[in-house]
């Protein structure tokens, strides 16, 4: 059983717990997923299947875009309501147009620090291991990309906002940062991701509604070209060797190759001459 499943995760479901119900549920040993969401938070996880977990990494770039809500007041530790309360003090009044502007000073490229509960991993131990034992470490900032950052509604004690981010960007320190941008404290108490590249939460399904059908075929999610070859070639595959392809066939930098209905690799243009293209084995899909 090959293929990709979108899930609408529930609050208090981890990534993990999603990809063991399916494993039990279609009896299937291998399953993996792009984009891990934190318990509290809810929305779209792409969960592959079978063959689907060695295309894994060609997903795991994909842009992501959440809807978060900032509750104004307190810090916690963990950056979300799961923590415990560290700070607390008054909100500080502000107004549309200042929300706006605090907003919009996010959007581009920028360094941003992780939270200390997270599952970055610094020598071999994820970040929230140190925070638990109560080891103080250095965190390192990461380079991320804020695409596009979009006011849906505030009141006094709340800020609704969308996010469209790059791989490696934490809503949960976007929202920190908001606060003290605003020169209040806050924490997320809600978080959605509606999207991960073309996949749409409005796609997805609530776990125990899906079903085999809603397995879609991974040549239906591959973004790249897909070239079917023959029988005769089968044999040449599946050794790794390279293939030569007319570039008036296909002429992608990085190809689904197909017998018939069966997905066998993935390969990569490794030279370009003047009418064909000599490809070599990237991945096997057997």
């Amino acid at each position: 059983m090959d293929g990709v499943i979108l899930v609408n995760k529930e609050k208090n479901w981890s990534s993990f717990d999603v990809c063991a119900f399916i494993r039990r549920k279609f009896n299937i040993k291998k399953v993996g997923h792009i984009g891990t969401l934190d318990p509290f938070a809810e929305g779209l996880l792409v969960v592959f299947l079978g063959k689907g977990t060695k295309m894994i990494p060609y997903f795991e770039g994909l842009n992501k875009e959440y809807v978060g809500t900032l509750t104004l007041g307190k810090k916690t530790s963990t950056y979300d309501l799961t923590g415990e309360t560290i700070e607390e003090k008054d909100i500080v009044p502000f107004t549309k147009e200042e929300l706006i502007s605090a907003l919009n000073s996010f959007l581009g490229e920028q360094e941003q620090l992780p939270p200390i509960y997270s599952a970055i991993k610094k020598d071999g131990k994820p970040l929230y291991y140190y925070a638990r034992e109560g080891i103080s470490i250095e965190v390192k900032k990461r380079l991320v990309n804020i695409y596009s950052i979009d006011l849906i509604s505030f009141e006094k004690d709340s800020i609704t906002f969308k996010a469209k981010v790059s791989k490696g960007t934490y809503i949960r320190s976007l929202g920190n940062d908001l606060a003290i941008k605003l020169n209040n404290l806050g924490y997320l108490s809600s978080l959605t991701r509606t999207k991960i590249g073309d996949f749409t939460l409005s796609q997805s399904k609530h776990i125990k509604e899906i079903n085999e059908e809603d397995i879609i075929s991974l040549d239906k999610i591959w973004n790249h070209g897909i070239y079917n070859i023959e029988d005769s070639l089968l044999s040449k595959v599946k050794n790794g060797n390279k293939l030569k392809i007319p570039k008036d066939q296909i002429d992608d930098d990085l190809i689904l190759i197909k017998n018939k209905d069966e997905i066998l690799a993935i390969y990569k243009k490794e030279q370009s001459l003047n009418e064909v293209n000599i490809y070599k084995i990237e991945r096997g899909m057997w």
